[in-house]
C-alpha cells in the first residue's frame, strides 16, 4: 500500500489558495486538496503579535512526493516563511491506492492555466 502523507500550508487569500491547490492537483503532484478558512492566526513576527485571517490547504500525496511538494509550494508562495507541516497518514486501503494512481506521473511542466 502506498505511503500517503498530509500536508498543511496557509496562504493569505482564498484566491492565492485555490491557484496553489488547482497548481498542485494539475501537476498530479496532489490527489486533492482541501481549502479550509478563513480560520484564524495568531503568531509573532517583526516582533509583534500579528492577527490575520489565513486561508488553510490541506494536500494529500504520497510520502515520496513530499519534497517535491513542498518546493513546488515554497517557490510560488508570497510568505517570507511559508510554514509546511507534514502529517503521515493512516488511510483506508482504498483511498491510499486513488491517492497513489491520481500521483503515479507528476507533471512539473504543466501549470493550471494548461487546463
Amino acid at each position: 500500500m502506498a505511503e500517503i502523507i498530509e500536508i498543511t500550508i496557509t496562504y493569505h487569500e482564498a484566491d492565492v489558495a485555490r491557484d496553489a491547490a488547482r497548481d498542485l492537483v494539475t501537476r498530479r503532484l496532489a490527489a486533492c486538496v482541501h481549502i479550509a478558512g478563513p480560520v484564524e492566526s495568531v503568531f509573532r513576527w517583526d516582533d509583534a503579535i500579528q492577527i490575520e485571517p489565513e486561508w488553510r490547504l490541506t494536500v494529500k500525496t504520497q510520502r515520496p512526493l513530499a519534497q517535491d511538494v513542498a518546493d513546488h509550494l515554497i517557490e510560488s508562495h508570497p510568505y517570507d516563511l511559508p510554514g509546511l507541516v507534514f502529517h503521515p497518514c493512516d488511510c483506508q486501503p482504498a483511498f491510499a491506492a486513488w491517492v497513489a494512481a491520481e500521483t503515479a506521473t507528476p507533471d512539473l511542466t504543466k501549470t493550471a492555466k494548461d487546463i
